[in-house]
């Protein structure tokens, strides 16, 4: 929380001193949905069915993770009636994978994103009240995840691990004016986005026995190769819709 209240401040220091020296500022709020593919963690999710059914003798109903939302605060700076200079900063929200069997919920993972941005966008249309852009960003992101495991009837275990990377997203962003200073956008992207290696942040007993089984700073290995990591893969296609004030 302290991390991104600071990212927060930076931010708006960044569009005060620009506001100072007589520049044109845009500011905004972003609202999207994303795919991802995050291909390592669902394999890690389908060997645990696999392993539930076996050991429970019933079939585990499973859910992948497939989708995020995302939410962000963004500024830019225009350097000319066709390019401007911009930042953003946000969070991503993956949906919930699940393993479950006989209405218990055996296993969980889920992921989160945060991106830190800095790029740039190239007005090609601009016409009545819309314009239409092409953007292009690229930054640092840390990630984390976590898993929960039923260890017993009424018992569970966590295990929570975070990663770091970096983002590249491209896009075309249109904005349509409501009102003086005031536009409404939508964006269509891709994002570019793979983290390596996840390491556990601290250690975990996975039976519930008392002892540890995995130890913090471990690098999470993938169930079908373990000579190779673990990756959190938010690569995919966004739709962002945003509320957008010029002063």
């Amino acid at each position: 929380m302290l991390k991104k209240t600071g990212l927060l401040v930076t931010l708006l220091l960044c569009l005060s001193v620009m506001q100072a020296a007589d520049a044109k500022i845009n500011v905004g709020l972003d609202l999207g949905y994303q795919m991802i593919g995050m291909g390592d963690i669902n394999e890690f999710v389908d060997f645990m069915a696999s392993m539930i059914s076996a050991g429970s003798g019933q079939t585990a109903t499973v859910s992948k993770l497939s989708n995020a939302t995302a939410m962000g605060i963004k500024g830019s700076y225009d350097l000319n009636e066709k390019i401007s200079l911009g930042l953003k900063v946000g969070t991503l929200s993956t949906n919930k994978a699940k393993v479950e069997v006989m209405a218990m919920e055996a296993l969980s993972a889920s992921a989160s994103l945060m991106p830190i941005l800095i790029g740039g966008a190239y007005k090609f249309m601009s016409k009545d009240k819309i314009s239409l852009s092409g953007e292009l960003y690229l930054g640092t992101v840390s990630s984390e995840e976590k898993f929960t495991f039923m260890t017993g009837p009424s018992t569970t275990a966590e295990m929570q691990t975070s990663g770091s990377g970096t983002s590249i997203d491209i896009g075309v962003a249109g904005e349509y004016s409501v009102a003086k200073n005031i536009t409404l956008g939508a964006s269509l992207g891709y994002k570019m986005c793979t983290i390596s290696e996840l390491k556990v942040k601290a250690d975990v007993d996975m039976n519930g026995d008392g002892n540890t089984d995995v130890v913090a700073g471990e690098v999470v290995k993938k169930m079908s190769d373990p000579s190779q990591n673990m990756k959190a893969d938010f690569t995919g296609v966004n739709l962002q819709l945003s509320v957008n004030y010029k002063f």
